[in-house]
Formats: C-alpha cells, structure tokens, sequence
C-alpha cells in the first residue's frame, strides 16, 4: 500500500485522497500490529520476565523513534519525498521477513461447550475492562490521550515548517531529540516499577505529561525555538 505513494508520483498522478487513504490503513495496520505484539510476548517469556521484556520493546520502539525521523529528514532532502516512502515499504517487507523468522511452540485453545459469539465475547471483553479498577481507568486514560495526541500531531507537523520555516532535517533531529527522552524513561521503567510500585509510577507519568506541553508555548523561528521544543517533547516522551 505504501508503495503506491511513489509509483504515482513517479506518473504525476498522486492525490490527496490517494494520501488519506494509504494513511488510514497503514495507520490501522499499525494499531493491529502494536495490539499483536504486546498480545503474542506472554506466549513466548515466562510471567516474571513480561515487565523486563515490555521495557526493552519499548526500548527499541523508541531507538527506531530517534533515528527513523533523523534518517527521513536525511533521505527526503537527498532523494526526495516520494523515494523515502519507497525505502519506507521496503522497510515493511524486511519487518515481515523477521515476523515470520519468530518460531514458538503455542498451545491450542481449550475446547468450548458452546458456540462462540464474537459480539459477545466483544461484550464481555468491554464489560470487564470498564469494571476493573485499574485497568478500566487506565484504558479510558490512554484512550483519551491518544486521540488529542491524534490531532494535535496532524497540526503539529504543518506548524514548524510552514509557520517555523524549518526544514526537513531540522524537524528531523528535533523529533529525534524528543524521542531520546522515552527512550531512557524506558530504561528506568523496570527499576522504578520495583521501587515504587506500577501504580504509582503510571500516576506520575500521567501527572507530569500536561507540563511537557509548556514549553511548546514558546516555540519561533531559530535555533533557540528549535531547542526549547526539542526539551518539550523530551520531557513528554
């Protein structure tokens, strides 16, 4: 799907419909990965080490957050914006080729008396997590979040460069700035977890989020707009 962004280009015939919809479903395909993957790690490492595992997932979700907008920016302004989004869905298939790579032995699902419904089961699966104590609270948290994420990113990306007047690298390496502060809040989930308990360190997280926007009120043209909102979305992430 991706690769048909530059195919298009290359015969003049892309679109800003053509845009939204390879959007849409690489977007949605992403959600089903990210879903899958935190769903399939139980089935492959015991329980005791899913909090080690998740942290290093997130890790390295946050290493390719760095440097994959640092390497666009680079391969924008070297090849262009059509042939970077060709290199990204080559990208895609070498992600497929290590997904497949991944052999594990899984147990079958016990056999059912009765004849599942996936309404129901949606139903159910609905009713539990809106009635559990931890779990309803965090999932309408992260619901929320997400979508004002969501639209505040749509905007986000137009503001530099056509308000800021920043190039391609340097929206790049701001990004990549920002994503460097997840990236060791990553390394010390385990540890504080252990010290204060997962409860206490979530709350925090999600206390402290809404000041990292602060400093995005300050943000203009330059080098010193450039800095204070890379801190910004360091302090965020």
């Amino acid at each position: 799907m991706t690769g048909s962004i530059p195919l298009a280009a290359a015969y003049d015939r892309l679109t800003l419909i053509q845009l939204w919809l390879v959007a849409f479903v690489v977007g949605s395909c992403h959600v089903l990965g990210m879903a899958a993957s935190l769903s399939y790690i139980p089935h492959l490492l015991p329980p005791h080490r899913l909090l080690e595992a998740n942290a290093k997932l997130a890790s390295a979700n946050t290493l390719s957050d760095i440097g994959g907008p640092a390497l666009a920016g680079a391969l924008i302004g070297v090849i262009g914006a059509a042939r970077a989004v060709a290199a990204d869905a080559v990208s895609y298939l070498v992600t497929a080729w290590c997904t497949l790579r991944i052999h594990s032995s899984e147990a079958g699902p016990r056999p059912r008396t009765t004849t599942p419904s996936l309404r129901g089961e949606i139903r159910a699966g609905l009713a539990y997590t809106w009635r559990h104590p931890v779990i309803g609270p965090l999932v309408t948290t992260n619901a929320i979040t997400s979508t004002v994420l969501a639209g505040t990113s749509a905007i986000w990306v137009v503001y530099p460069v056509r308000e800021l007047h920043w190039s391609s690298q340097v929206f790049a390496l701001v990004m990549s700035i920002g994503a460097s502060g997840g990236f060791l809040a990553s390394l010390t989930t385990v540890r504080l977890t252990a010290r204060y308990g997962a409860g206490s360190v979530m709350i925090s997280a999600l206390t402290l989020a809404p000041a990292s926007q602060l400093p995005l009120l300050l943000a203009h043209p330059g080098p010193t707009g450039q800095l204070v909102i890379g801190c910004g979305l360091f302090e965020q992430l």
